[in-house]
C-alpha cells in the first residue's frame, strides 16, 4: 500500500498500431529483473486501454537531459521548473555506462530468453537519485528466437546497427553497435544527429 508507481499508457488513436509493441514489452520484460532495469509491476489491456505500470524511477531525468544540462527539478509551483546546469561528472558518466553494460549483458546471457533491446539510447537510461542507471522502454524488443521472423527495421535514426539496416538480420550484436554510440554520446556530451551543426563539426558514424 502507498507504493508510488509509473505508467505508461498508449493513446488510444493508436491502440491498433502499438499493440504489437505493447504485447513486446509486457511478455519480454515480465520475467526480468536486475537492478539496472526498470522494473515492470503489472499491466492492464482492456478495451481500448493499453498501460504498463513500471518502478518509479525518482525525478532525476534521463541520461540525455543530463548530458544536455537539462535538468527538470520540483518546485512548489505546479509545473516542475527546468534548470539548466551539467551535473555529471566523468566518474558518474564512467559509472552510468558500467550499469547500461551490466543489464544488457544479463538481457544476452541471463534472461530467460536471450532479449535483444533495439532501442538503447540516451533517452531510454533513467538515473535514480543516486544515479543508478535504469535501462527503460521494451517496445521494440526481441528475443534472440524471434529474430527471423524481422521484416522491419525498428530502433532510433544514429543507433542502429548498419549490418541490421542491410540485411534484416538481428542479433546481440546489434545491441553492442547501440552502445558503443551510447558510450561515444556519454564520453563527448554531443547528440549523433545535429543537423544544424557544420559538416567538420559533426561526429561521423561510419558503417
Amino acid at each position: 500500500m502507498g507504493q508510488v508507481v509509473a505508467l505508461k499508457r498508449a493513446k488510444k488513436e493508436y491502440i491498433a498500431t502499438l499493440q504489437a509493441e505493447f504485447k513486446n514489452e509486457v511478455e519480454l520484460h515480465t520475467n526480468i529483473e536486475h537492478r539496472n532495469l526498470v522494473r515492470l509491476l503489472g499491466y492492464t489491456d482492456n478495451g481500448n486501454e493499453r498501460i504498463i505500470i513500471t518502478e518509479y524511477v525518482p525525478p532525476n531525468g534521463s541520461l540525455r537531459e543530463h548530458l544536455d544540462g537539462k535538468i527538470c527539478i520540483q518546485s512548489q509551483q505546479a509545473i516542475p521548473r527546468l534548470k539548466y546546469e551539467k551535473i555529471l561528472n566523468f566518474s558518474q558518466r564512467i559509472e552510468t555506462a558500467i550499469g547500461v553494460a551490466h543489464e544488457l549483458t544479463h538481457l544476452h546471457m541471463c534472461a530467460e530468453k536471450n532479449i535483444i533491446h533495439r532501442d538503447v539510447k540516451a533517452s531510454n537510461i533513467l538515473l535514480t537519485e543516486g544515479f543508478t542507471a535504469k535501462v527503460a522502454d521494451f517496445g521494440f524488443a526481441m528475443s534472440e528466437d524471434e529474430t527471423h521472423i524481422e521484416t522491419k527495421v525498428k530502433g532510433t535514426a544514429g543507433y542502429v546497427d548498419p549490418e541490421y539496416i542491410r540485411t534484416f538480420h538481428l542479433t546481440p550484436k546489434s545491441n553492442v553497435y547501440s552502445f558503443g554510440i551510447l558510450l561515444l554520446e556519454i564520453l563527448s556530451a554531443r547528440h549523433l544527429v545535429e543537423i544544424k551543426r557544420k559538416v567538420d563539426e559533426k561526429i561521423q558514424i561510419e558503417p
